[in-house]
């Protein structure tokens, strides 16, 4: 991993800077994925790794925001459009996949020796959990679009 994606990407990241769940919705609103105001990442201040307490990471969190933004519900009976489900359902198991694990502690140990490489790698954990978002709500609005013409042809 080289000091681009931290200096450049996303140079808020790190120990003195935002979290994990902090970095990856900043990094979706800015990119304009998630409609959300800026502000909106204090809303996930400590829903991070939780301090490496056997909970999922950080980015995954955030991921998990973003596509509730964008296809979650508020109100009675929202459950049952499925779509958001389906995507963060996908989400996790290509995170799974891709690092091993969704779990904070399983990622980066009980604690981080070397921190330049532990961000390093939380680093990449939040890159590719805002790509894979990105992917995933186009793909969501694909099939809405798809769902709204299936029933006007009916």
């Amino acid at each position: 991993m080289s000091d681009y994606l931290i200096n450049k990407e996303i140079p808020y990241f790190g120990e003195e800077g935002l979290s994990c769940s902090q970095s990856t919705l900043r990094l979706l609103i800015e990119r304009g994925v998630v409609n959300l105001p800026i502000e909106t990442v204090k809303l996930v201040t400590f829903i991070h790794g939780n301090k490496k307490r056997d909970a999922h990471c950080g980015a995954v969190n955030g991921a998990a925001v973003a596509l509730g933004a964008e296809f979650g519900f508020y109100e009675v009976g929202g459950h049952l459009d499925s779509r958001g489900y389906a995507l963060m359902e996908e989400f996790l198991q290509a995170f799974e996949e891709k690092f091993g694990n969704v779990r904070c502690q399983e990622l980066v140990g009980k604690t981080v020796k070397e921190r330049v490489d532990g961000q390093w790698t939380c680093a990449e954990y939040v890159v590719w959990a805002a790509n894979k978002v990105e992917e995933l709500i186009k793909k969501g609005h694909q099939m809405e679009a798809k769902m709204y013409e299936d029933n006007w042809d009916e």
